[in-house]
């Protein structure tokens, strides 16, 4: 066999030696991340609750608006009814029918943005309430 020279050797033993470091470091972050990993789960589902939440709260506010929008429409109907000399211009004013129509697309637009809204939102947040791994899971597959 042969005689290694000593610049090899010198290699070789820096080379085992960051190998031996580095797989200190590597069990060191294995150690790490199991210690954390609850407390990060559980932040994460923390989180992904108050997102939903205020995301649901958003839509809920808006729908509120376009209720309210609707209601204002049925109160100031008769402000917004045509009169009979308005009649003879049919673009200066809302006809009655038109009023109608707007009352109910905002009272019904709104009431479907909560219901939509609220069974969307709901299901997500009862996946995080009830089946918190399988939320995680379900997470950890979209991000794949």
């Amino acid at each position: 066999m042969q005689q290694q020279s000593p610049e090899v050797e010198t290699v070789e033993s820096r080379l085992d030696d960051f190998i031996t470091q580095a797989i200190e470091w590597l069990e060191k972050a294995g150690d790490f991340v199991a210690e954390q990993a609850p407390i990060l789960v559980q932040e994460l589902l923390t989180y992904k609750m108050v997102q939903f939440t205020i995301v649901w709260l958003l839509f809920v506010f808006i729908a509120v608006l376009f209720i309210l929008v609707g209601r204002w429409l049925y109160i100031n109907r008769e402000r917004l009814y045509p009169t009979e000399e308005e009649c003879r211009n049919l673009y200066t004013s809302f006809s009655q029918d038109s009023v109608w129509t707007m009352y109910f697309v905002f009272k019904i637009g709104g009431s479907i943005l909560i219901a939509i809204s609220t069974a969307f939102y709901l299901v997500a947040f009862l996946e995080i309430y009830l089946a918190p791994r399988v939320y995680i899971l379900n997470y950890l597959l979209r991000l794949l």
